[in-house]
């Protein structure tokens, strides 16, 4: 039985993918969770709407699934993935005793297939999957919104 929904609101993305930010996405987000009785496990915001993320609450039979997020081409672009609480521990104990200079960055928010899906894997993914799907997309990277 389909139940529940899935609000993921991703108002950032990497650095390095040059999108602007999108401000109102968390409180879209916010509003479309409350309106569907979304649980804390299945609202996804901010610095939590990564791939990894979003891939494992799709597991579940959901009956909505709302996305706000950067869509440029045919392409959603999601938060950056994060470090662990312990990672992140370690990194600033590293900073800290002046370690790791010279090796890759942990903190480096993974390849653009990392923390991207194409339309064709949405596709696949939802549209047959879970009845309603909700896209609210920006193509920000075209200019100023």
């Amino acid at each position: 039985e389909r139940k529940g929904a899935l609000v993921l609101s991703a108002p950032e993305t990497a650095e390095e993918d040059m999108l602007p930010s999108m401000p109102f996405a968390l409180s879209e987000g916010e509003a479309v969770a409350a309106a569907t009785g979304a649980a804390p496990e299945t609202t996804l915001a901010a610095d939590n709407a990564t791939l990894p993320a979003l891939l494992l609450a799709l597991d579940e039979p959901l009956e909505t699934v709302h996305l706000s997020a950067h869509m440029p081409q045919r392409y959603i672009v999601l938060a950056a993935k994060r470090k662990s609480p312990k990672q992140a521990d370690d990194a600033t104990a590293a900073a800290a005793e002046g370690e790791g200079e010279g090796e890759e960055d942990d903190d480096a928010p993974g390849s653009w297939m990392d923390r991207t899906m194409d339309i064709d894997r949405v596709k696949s993914l939802w549209l047959r999957t879970h009845p309603d799907v909700v896209l609210g997309g920006s193509y920000g990277g075209t200019g100023a919104l």
